[in-house]
């Protein structure tokens, strides 16, 4: 089960659009991402994190994978 976190961030933030959503594991870690990619004519996008890795004490992603949505 994923929990789902919508954020808006400020014009001021460069990112691939202000509306997003994140899915977020029991783990704690963001496992699915969707945006919409403003400059390409608001394409909305999914992407997802996979095979977190433990790098200097930081859970990261080793990869991810983006659909069309």
């Amino acid at each position: 089960m994923w929990r789902r976190l919508r954020v808006s961030l400020p014009a001021s933030i460069a990112t691939h659009s202000r509306e997003q959503t994140l899915y977020i594991g029991r783990d704690g870690l963001i496992r699915r991402h969707d945006y919409e990619v403003e400059i390409q004519g608001n394409n909305a996008t999914t992407r997802y994190l996979l095979g977190p890795v433990n790098v200097e004490g930081i859970l990261l992603p080793s990869g991810f994978r983006v659909y069309p949505r």
